[in-house]
């Protein structure tokens, strides 16, 4: 996560997705989950063009695709948008989340600690990840929010990009306590025909990777950038948390999240999704 996406299209998916996963706008009438927020903080990037998803919110018509799916949601971060600062910072101090979120919002850069001091580098990311854990020990449901998204195979995490990925390992001391959680990815770019596949190869990774925990799934985002969402819920939690994706799916959020997957594959809004 970079200060300079807040409130880009992809905050907007986000965070209408945590809201109803924890149930703030689920209108099932079940639990409230406590949410934990890990932001992989990373300093801004100069010189590209990312973060320009921002039109949305300049839409004038009360019932636009976007505001009507959460206007609670939209309204406030059109406030944010209105303001001086671009950063997380203002996310935490808004009515964005629930007030009772805990966050861990400490940036991850290996800044002053040469590519040769390996050891350095492991120690400084493991002390960070210790942080988080410590940070987030009372949530219900974690959300790891990395700048580009799941490791893969051709970054380590101590390369200069390695603060911009999530290990697998790194996810599971949320898991190893009980709590569920959901990790950000940005797909790469190769048309979004072959989306659907690059989720399925992901989340059949994920259960060779974190064997113990076998009914992973994700949300697929397709504004702005096309992102996925993948949940990886505790058995305490399995059957609610799908039961409020399959929800959001049948909701005006459909335009903006048109598919939920699982190990089985693809599932749209039909009626034997629940």
């Amino acid at each position: 996560m970079q200060d300079r996406f807040t409130y880009d299209v992809g905050d907007f998916g986000k965070y209408g997705l945590l809201r109803r996963l924890v149930g703030t706008t689920a209108g099932d009438g079940r639990q409230l989950l406590r949410l934990g927020v890990c932001w992989y903080l990373v300093p801004d990037a100069i010189g590209d063009k990312a973060g320009k998803h921002t039109g949305y919110l300049d839409l004038v018509d009360d019932d636009n695709q976007y505001r009507r799916c959460d206007p609670d949601l939209y309204d406030a971060l059109k406030r944010i948008k209105q303001g001086e600062e671009r950063s997380v910072r203002r996310v935490m101090g808004s009515a964005i989340l629930p007030e009772n979120t805990v966050y861990y919002a400490e940036r991850l850069t290996f800044a002053g600690i040469p590519p040769t001091k390996v050891n350095e580098r492991l120690a400084h990311r493991s002390a960070w990840l210790g942080g988080s854990v410590k940070a987030l020990q009372d949530a219900d449901l974690v959300f790891l929010d990395p700048d580009i998204g799941l490791e893969v195979a051709s970054k380590t995490r101590i390369r200069k990009s390695g603060p911009s990925y999530v290990f697998y390992d790194e996810v599971e001391p949320y898991l190893d306590r009980g709590q569920s959680v959901v990790v950000y990815d940005n797909l790469p770019y190769r048309g979004r025909g072959e989306d659907p596949q690059q989720i399925q190869n992901r989340l059949a990774e994920m259960s060779r990777r974190i064997q113990r925990f076998r009914h992973p799934s994700a949300m697929y985002f397709v504004r702005g950038t096309t992102r996925a969402f993948f949940i990886l819920p505790t058995d305490a939690h399995r059957d609610l948390l799908w039961h409020r994706c399959c929800a959001m799916m049948k909701s005006s959020w459909r335009v903006h999240f048109p598919s939920l997957f699982d190990l089985r594959g693809e599932w749209r809004t039909s009626g034997n999704q629940e």
